[in-house]
């Protein structure tokens, strides 16, 4: 045999071997049809291995605004809210609301013990429709409602509320979930309807443990939340790997999505109309008995029942890398960027030896738009 054909020989084997090593994910989603829902169940040993994505595949609309830079407005940020016209930020301090160009147009509530005020907010949820944004507390006995000009209309008193995650229903009805805990528990979910009755719904199975082996209480290590990203009410508490569905309608908790095979930990689930999101944070980044994520997001496709790692990029603003892709919220994906954080990664890609004419020419445009010394800046988009 020639060299030029043994050459050719063994590149094609190498080829092979590639192409048989990396696994592309399909196969990964399967699911079961009961009486009361689908449960879809992901097998984590069947995703697939890192794939680069664009932002504009999953997202439309999308806007970089700085938000406005007066003392007010400033923002350190938690979480954020986002309707058709109006972004609200949970912060340390006031719930903040802007409107889509980053004016500031009010607090909602203020920090204090009186009528309308709050100590420390864990979860909110805005309705345009009915002109209402309810916050909940991270530990407290009252859910917080407020008109968008932040007006303070009612306190709805609650036994007790453990990291509380709201959602407004179509009618104007309002449900919210918490953590419950096992050596106290209260109840599971609560819906108030437009007349103000309050129905409380228990729901043992979701108790959770807040004393530790040695009889510490660390019930607050433990987090819910939901996402709010489709028509149903989904939640996830941490130390699951199972994403639930509550039915306002028949007070019945069901299994959406479970993990099968997974030996990762400190991830939040959610559901869009077209897909599931798993993500990692920062301390899931790390390895687990021999085992590490490829990257912070796995995208898992309901049509095509398949499952990656993808490395998600912003060609919007010059292909910088996309850390919250995994977790939208009511529809929107948003990253939050102190200035100089910002200015950091966007220097990190212009250094980058691969980096192009045109990345970065959007780069060196997106670095003179903002602030450097202003309020934080917000990337956001519709989900798809």
């Amino acid at each position: 045999m020639s060299k030029k054909k043994l050459y050719c020989v063994i590149l094609l084997v190498c080829l092979l071997c590639c192409a048989c090593g990396k696994k592309e994910g399909y196969n990964a989603l399967s699911y079961q049809v009961t009486e009361n829902d689908t449960l879809f169940i992901c097998d984590a040993e069947q995703w697939g291995n890192s794939r680069q994505i664009k932002l504009s595949n999953w997202v439309t609309d999308f806007k970089c605004i700085q938000l406005e830079n007066s003392d007010t407005a400033l923002v350190k940020g938690w979480r954020v809210y986002i309707t058709d016209n109006y972004i609200g930020v949970l912060d340390e301090q006031a719930f903040k609301l802007f409107n889509h160009q980053g004016k500031f147009l009010c607090n909602i509530g203020r920090t204090g013990q009186g009528p309308g005020e709050y100590k420390v907010l864990y979860g909110a949820t805005l309705n345009e429709k009915f002109d209402k944004i309810c916050l909940a507390p991270f530990y407290g006995k009252s859910l917080l409602e407020y008109n968008f000009r932040g007006e303070f209309l009612q306190s709805i008193d609650v036994s007790v509320i453990v990291k509380g995650q709201v959602r407004y229903q179509p009618d104007g009805s309002l449900l919210l979930t918490h953590l419950q805990f096992a050596n106290s528990p209260t109840f599971q979910y609560l819906h108030v309807d437009t007349t103000g009755i309050k129905t409380y719904i228990n729901d043992d199975s979701k108790l959770i443990s807040s004393i530790d082996e040695e009889g510490n209480f660390i019930g607050f290590n433990n987090e819910i939340w939901a996402g709010n990203n489709t028509s149903e009410f989904t939640y996830h508490i941490f130390e699951t790997d199972t994403l639930y569905r509550f039915n306002p309608q028949t007070h019945k908790t069901y299994p959406r999505f479970a993990l099968n095979n997974f030996h990762g930990r400190y991830i939040d689930l959610t559901e869009t109309p077209s897909s599931f999101l798993i993500y990692f944070y920062p301390s899931g980044m790390e390895e687990v008995n021999g085992w590490k994520p490829e990257t912070n997001t796995v995208l898992i496709d309901k049509e095509e029942t398949r499952a990656y790692f993808a490395e998600v990029v912003n060609d919007f603003m010059g292909n910088l890398p996309v850390n919250k892709l995994g977790i939208p919220q009511d529809g929107w994906y948003c990253e939050l960027f102190e200035p100089l954080q910002l200015v950091e990664l966007i220097e990190e890609k212009l250094s980058d030896e691969n980096c192009t004419d045109k990345e970065r020419k959007a780069l060196e445009e997106l670095r003179s738009s903002f602030d450097e010394e202003g309020n934080n800046i917000l990337f956001f988009g519709r989900i798809q």
